[in-house]
């Protein structure tokens, strides 16, 4: 199987910064012992998020003509726009008529993909992604931003990017990379009480990256109650967050500098 998305550190391949449209290959050879069943056999690749929800499937129908030397391959085809923003997973299936009415599925393992497609299309996106942009822009920045007309907001923020990056002595693109994948990793880290690049770690961790030293303990008076502490240490900020339950719902509860 091979991808049209090359794997980034940590063995990440991200669509939609690099590639609008994710095409997978898959190369399969034909078992000339086996009978070729009755019946439609089907290629099918579903893209799935963790979270509950139909996947999103790309199909291709297998004929035995195809395989005229014993192998064939074949692709299947996703637009970056169609796939909802995050970590998805990719599941390969080849579907063949089982005795009896049933079905056969043959199965390549599950294999990750990031979606990283902006969705400026949609109001509602659009403005999440803005907020995300706390502590990056002003606020009359951000406002400006989320007024613009759908036709507007790609090229805005595309040259958002390009201003980010040169401050931070990179370019737009890698800029843009970076803050996006802080937002998955936000999901994915402290999303038991929704989603977690909204919850009070997420946000900072979105606009601070990882911390430099984290401590965690309990309170003293409170046995329930648990703290954890981030230190980020060239820019000499400490974050004190409260699970005052002991449920894990870390809350930011104070911002110093040190």
């Amino acid at each position: 199987m091979s991808w049209n998305v090359a794997a980034q550190a940590g063995d990440q391949r991200c669509l939609g910064l690099d590639a609008d449209t994710l095409r997978v290959t898959v190369a399969m050879t034909r078992n000339e012992a086996v009978p070729w069943p009755e019946g439609a056999v089907l290629l099918r690749g579903d893209i799935a998020t963790g979270e509950d929800g139909d996947p999103t499937i790309s199909v291709v129908d297998l004929a035995e003509s195809s395989f005229g030397s014993g192998q064939a391959s074949r692709q299947l085809v996703w637009a970056a726009r169609d796939l909802p923003f995050g970590a998805l997973t990719l599941l390969i299936l080849l579907e063949a008529p089982a005795e009896g009415g049933a079905t056969q599925e043959i199965c390549v393992p599950d294999r990750a993909v990031i979606n990283l497609q902006v969705a400026w299309w949609s109001d509602r996106q659009w403005r999440r992604h803005v907020g995300w942009l706390e502590g990056v822009l002003s606020e009359p920045e951000r406002q400006q931003l989320r007024d613009l007309a759908p036709d507007q907001r790609e090229a805005a923020w595309t040259e958002t990017w390009q201003q980010i990056g040169t401050v931070g002595g990179m370019s737009g693109r890698d800029a843009q990379r970076v803050h996006l994948l802080r937002i998955v990793g936000a999901d994915r880290r402290y999303g038991r009480f929704g989603r977690g690049s909204l919850s009070d770690r997420g946000r900072v961790f979105i606009r601070y990256g990882e911390p430099d030293r984290v401590e965690q303990f309990t309170d003293e008076l409170a046995r329930e109650s648990h703290w954890e502490i981030w230190y980020y240490g060239q820019l000499g900020l400490r974050f004190s967050f409260l699970d005052q339950q002991g449920m894990g719902d870390y809350r930011l509860h104070e911002t110093q500098r040190y």
